[in-house]
């Protein structure tokens, strides 16, 4: 038998029968993101009917709920991630260091040659920063000018 936490009887208006919301088919669809529609259709009743039943068990809407849902699922594979990335899983590694933090394995630079400078953008070490330097490029001496000293 299943307690008040996991079962809930719904009435469904105009049709004189209950009707049981299964809270963990829900939770199972809001994982893949589905519509209120689907998840409605899915679980055999309206989607206001389903509507109704989040907001009076949780106070909140559906686009909270779902949210809700979606962002603890995240929170878990992130852990997951991470404690693999730490356990030396080389791609587990990179992948958090790219999608967590500000590392880049490509260094970006760039030359503007209407100033002469190249810009250098780089991270140090012990810090996930990314630092930028411009450096003044000195114009060349032509042979004309290196003729005219001698």
């Amino acid at each position: 038998m299943r307690t008040e936490k996991q079962k809930v009887v719904i009435y469904a208006m105009g049709k004189g029968k209950s009707l049981e919301l299964n809270w963990d088919k829900l939770e199972g669809m809001l994982l893949f993101d589905a519509s209120l529609n689907v998840c409605a259709y899915e679980l055999k009743m309206s989607h206001d009917t389903l509507e109704r039943r989040i907001k009076e068990r949780f106070g909140k809407t559906f686009a909270e709920y779902r949210r809700e849902i979606t962002d603890r699922t995240v929170l878990k594979l992130k852990t997951k991630m991470i404690n693999q990335a730490l356990e030396g899983d080389r791609v587990c590694m990179i992948f958090a260091l790219k999608n967590l933090s500000d590392w880049n394995d490509r260094v970006e630079h760039e030359i503007d040659r209407e100033k002469n400078q190249i810009v250098l953008r780089y991270n140090l070490e012990d810090t996930s920063m990314l630092q930028k330097e411009v450096v003044q490029i000195e114009p060349k001496e032509s042979k004309d000018d290196n003729s005219s000293d001698r």
